[in-house]
């Protein structure tokens, strides 16, 4: 499976308030273009989309992002769930 090129997927730890959760995107100069949702217990994913993105600024926004105490994991968003 694909992942697609400018778009990761961030999920945030339980109680990140939306004030963290928008400075962990705006860290990576990104944009939430979307997201999935798992249950009432968890807000589940959020795809960010980052401009003129290349493997080696994807590869540093996820390491970047996997480093803030908010974010529980940060990773490529596989093809094929309704953003490609």
């Amino acid at each position: 499976m694909s992942h697609l090129r400018s778009v990761i997927t961030v999920t945030f730890a339980e109680g990140a308030t939306q004030q963290q959760r928008q400075a962990a995107v705006d860290l990576v100069n990104g944009c939430v273009v979307g997201g999935y949702g798992y249950s009432r217990r968890f807000e589940g994913d959020y795809y960010v989309r980052i401009p003129n993105a290349t493997p080696s600024t994807l590869a540093e926004a996820i390491m970047r992002l996997d480093s803030l105490p908010q974010v529980d994991d940060a990773k490529y968003t596989l093809a094929g769930f309704g953003l490609d």
